[in-house]
């Protein structure tokens, strides 16, 4: 696959999600669907049906949005994150859209726990649908390695990864410290 294509794919994506002015997210990583999320996604999505606005209301599964503990968790267009959610729970989601936020299912979101994070290398995650690579190409998904593959030098590119400060999960060792020695012994190959 071509830059251009991938461009392509993004542009398309862009312009049909374009048409939705209501999002709603629901999480289907590993901890929430153990808590049924397909089945707070599933009531969502019939509800929408019910009500005859799936041309505008995207109800979308996405990745994981971080406080498992509270899942099901569902996020919407209007900057509220809900937790504990049930299927029964869709019509006062969708609801709240065009007005107050469902006071009982509300996970607030100005708590340490959210504060102090900064995504970087997940900053999709709870956004993108996992099971659509058009949804992460629009979201400038490989972008990056795409800049690598045709803009960058190998010494440019461990350079970046090692000023990243991004560190292997569970491990002190730096990555570019990693692909410094593994590029000695290995040269990086572009063709």
């Amino acid at each position: 696959m071509t830059p251009e294509e991938l461009d392509q794919i993004a542009e398309t994506e862009r312009e049909a999600q374009s048409h939705f002015t209501q999002r709603v997210n629901v999480c289907v990583a590993a901890g929430c669907l153990s808590c049924q999320s397909q089945l707070v996604k599933d009531g969502l999505d019939q509800e929408v049906m019910r009500r005859g606005t799936k041309d505008h209301c995207q109800v979308k599964g996405v990745g994981c949005m971080g406080l498992c503990s509270e899942g099901p968790l569902v996020s919407t267009s209007a900057g509220v994150l809900y937790k504990k959610v049930e299927s029964a729970d869709g019509a006062a989601i969708l609801d709240s859209l065009d007005g107050a936020p469902v006071s009982r299912l509300v996970c607030p979101t100005d708590v340490p726990f959210f504060q102090r994070q900064k995504k970087i290398v997940l900053e999709n995650s709870g956004v993108i649908d996992p099971d659509r690579l058009e949804d992460y190409v629009a979201a400038n998904g490989y972008s990056a390695l795409i800049k690598a593959l045709t803009e960058m030098s190998s010494r440019e590119v461990v350079d970046e990864v090692t000023k990243s400060g991004l560190r292997r999960h569970g491990l002190e060792v730096e990555h570019g410290l990693e692909i410094r020695e593994h590029s000695e012994i290995c040269h990086l190959q572009r063709g």
